[in-house]
């Protein structure tokens, strides 16, 4: 589980099946919705904890 910041609600299909709604701002995810997310780009990254692609940190 992580926590993310949402810019805007967010609906995830769990399985394609059961919908999840996510409110905007911080809530509490698993992995996967928070790559669903990420994707959809509504999640409000955070300058010191983002990764540039590759999984490097920023020096």
């Amino acid at each position: 589980m992580q926590k993310i910041t949402l810019k805007e609600s967010f609906r995830y299909w769990r399985n394609g099946c059961w919908p999840e709604d996510y409110p905007a701002g911080v809530v509490k995810v698993d992995d996967e919705v928070a790559a669903q997310a990420r994707a959809a780009g509504v999640v409000a990254e955070d300058a010191k904890n983002s990764k540039p692609a590759g999984g490097q940190e920023q020096k």
